[in-house]
């Protein structure tokens, strides 16, 4: 069968994706049972590319708190996709699929600037508050990253470098660490924090934390969330808590989903959590009032 030159330009664009996704350096010849989801993935693409045109993304906050002190300390953004067919819809929806798509990085500038403008009205309302942002590795280390995040904040002179805070995906493959390891000196050295994400789902986190320069650690979810029945999860988090304070850096245990979460993650020692037990996400304006709520019942 002959094949006309859109066509071959299409499956080599499939098959050069699948490469990158694989670890680059290979050869990826085309497979045609993996042609629709190619296609679906192209589709997705352009319709995250459609709604970014549109405005139909949001971003969510979740509250980060000191369990002990019952005092806010943060916030994490969380983006939204206002579907118009779908509705609402998670990140886990469209984030895989801009992993290795220049539209990530588009995404990844519409977060940061939206924060930052958020910030300022907060700021504004007497709200002095970090913003913990989820940033790609990609992101991170496009050309001139650091640059644009301080052009951010300088269009908006009333927010503080130190409000914003990149969490990094421990489970991120971090190939050019030298180079990410500048960067993040770098965004450290303006005023912005950083922070390790989802710590101990990957296969490097000692190696992280000893070169990273890092300010927090989060406890992925997974093991808070079944701690209360997995004794080996218990002890994983118990030695997640022992290394933070050794390396002296801020933990936040994420998935604090009850009230027996918040009792057994303080005995064990932990402070700071996030999660359904404290707050759900929430749009940017019910935030001012659930900290009223949250002061009020704290007094």
């Amino acid at each position: 069968m002959r094949l006309n030159a859109d066509t071959m330009l299409r499956r080599a664009d499939q098959s050069m994706y699948l490469a990158k996704k694989s670890g680059k350096n290979r050869v990826i010849f085309f497979d045609p049972e993996e042609e629709s989801k190619f296609q679906e993935r192209r589709h997705l693409l352009e319709r995250v590319e459609l709604g970014l045109e549109n405005n139909e993304f949001e971003l969510y906050y979740q509250p980060k708190v000191n369990l002990l002190e019952n005092k806010l300390i943060g916030l994490e953004a969380l983006i939204r996709w206002h579907h118009p067919e779908k509705g609402l819809q998670a990140p886990w929806y469209f984030v895989d699929a801009l992993e290795h798509a220049t539209l990530g990085i588009s995404i990844g500038e519409w977060v940061l600037k939206t924060v930052i403008e958020q910030l300022s009205q907060w700021n504004k309302c007497g709200l002095d508050i970090t913003v913990s942002i989820n940033i790609s590795v990609v992101h991170l280390q496009d050309e001139g990253f650091v640059e644009q995040l301080e052009a951010y904040i300088k269009e908006t002179p009333d927010v503080q470098a130190n409000q914003i805070e990149l969490d990094i995906l421990e489970s991120s493959s971090i190939k050019n660490m030298d180079t990410v390891i500048g960067i993040l000196q770098t965004c450290r050295a303006i005023g912005v924090k950083i922070a390790l994400d989802d710590f101990g789902t990957g296969y490097a986190s000692l190696s992280y934390l000893k070169k990273l320069p890092l300010d927090t650690l989060k406890i992925d979810k997974s093991f808070i969330i079944n701690m209360l029945d997995d004794s080996g999860n218990q002890v994983i988090v118990e030695s997640i808590i022992a290394l933070s304070k050794a390396f002296g850096y801020e933990l936040i245990a994420e998935g604090i989903e009850t009230a027996e979460h918040v009792s057994l993650y303080t005995d064990m020692g932990g402070t700071c959590g996030q999660g359904f037990a404290i707050a759900h996400p929430m749009p940017s304006h019910d935030v001012l009032k659930w900290v009223q709520d949250y002061e009020d019942l704290a007094v």
